[in-house]
């Protein structure tokens, strides 16, 4: 039986430190962006009323989990003003833009 991503966040550690192989191969670390490849459930939010994130949304890795099957809990954008939270599994997940992309020094 395959745990739902919500269900592996209940039973699995979580961390913010090193990294994990996104869906390319390429290594993802928390704040860094990514996009979505398929739809996830909304858990929670601000300023949106949708029940779904869709895929290619681009959402940001706040932590992860480590256990066999990975899932990442992601704010991810919605709209112009709007967040919104959510979970995936690691290997869904593709780098879009690291942190220190974002905020170049």
């Amino acid at each position: 039986m395959t745990l739902s991503p919500r269900d592996q966040m209940e039973s699995e550690e979580w961390t913010q430190d090193g990294a994990f192989a996104g869906s390319d191969g390429r290594l993802v670390r928390c704040y860094d962006d990514v996009i979505l490849s398929r739809s996830i459930p909304v858990e929670g939010g601000v300023g949106t009323d949708v029940e779904e994130v869709p895929p290619g949304t681009i959402g940001t890795v706040l932590f992860y989990s480590t256990g066999p099957v990975g899932v990442a809990q992601l704010e991810c954008y919605v709209g112009e003003d709007a967040f919104t939270f959510g979970y995936e599994e690691l290997s869904k997940l593709k780098l879009h833009m690291t942190n220190e992309e974002k905020y170049a020094r």
